[in-house]
């Protein structure tokens, strides 16, 4: 649970700082030339500014509260409560915390034991070209553990295996669920070279690492 929270706080904070940059971006744009132009035009972008700031400050206070009352729905176990409020901050909201409410609906179904439609849910995210590249990629990690779960695992394996050769914090996790979908197929040699190579990856998280090393002792590796 705690991992989980520092990646959604990690989440938040990067989509967040990216919409502050691309708001500030637009600003410039209207009010730059009046600026250039004249004092009179710098007061009104100054005030305009000013006004952008309470106003998102205050939107994204909104959401948060709706977000945090969803999540306390779905940890006192009202499903049905939290389920309508990540629907309607994922149509309504912006930013952030729409993605995170499309991430909690997803994994809100794959708690409920509808994998297959968790599968589909986070597939939707992959697919979105509207989502930045790093937050599809996780889309599509999560879609590969639960494509694994439900023995599917080529709907989603070609990105699996793509993220698996690429650089980045997601190629540890992405030979995690190949190493997951050999197993199940019952090739043991490739499953077992796969959790060996991630049993000394000293770029992998600590509890990779130590999954790895179990299923090694399971293997016989």
């Amino acid at each position: 649970m705690a991992e989980k929270d520092i990646m959604q706080d990690s989440l938040l904070r990067e989509i967040d700082d990216e919409l502050r940059q691309e708001r500030y971006a637009k600003l410039w744009k209207k009010y730059g030339a009046y600026v250039i132009a004249a004092a009179v035009a710098l007061v009104v972008a100054v005030a305009g500014y000013k006004g952008w700031q309470y106003w998102d400050q205050q939107t994204r206070m909104a959401l948060s509260d709706r977000f945090t009352n969803a999540l306390l729905a779905a940890g006192s176990g009202d499903a049905d409560q939290a389920r309508e409020a990540f629907q309607a901050l994922a149509q309504e909201g912006s930013g952030g915390y729409a993605l995170l409410a499309r991430f909690q609906q997803a994994r809100l179904l794959a708690d409920e034991g509808k994998k297959s439609e968790a599968l589909a849910a986070y597939r939707a995210i992959g697919d979105d070209s509207s989502v930045e590249a790093a937050y599809r990629n996780l889309a599509l990690l999560m879609a590969g553990y639960m494509a694994v779960d439900l023995g599917s695992f080529a709907e989603v394996e070609p990105g699996i295996t793509r993220l698996s050769q690429e650089s980045g914090p997601w190629r540890p996790l992405a030979r995690e669920v190949l190493a997951l979908a050999a197993f199940q197929r019952g090739d043991s040699k490739v499953a077992r070279d796969i959790y060996s190579e991630l049993s000394k990856d000293a770029e992998a998280p600590s509890g990779l690492r130590t999954r790895a090393t179990e299923m090694l002792d399971v293997l016989g590796g």
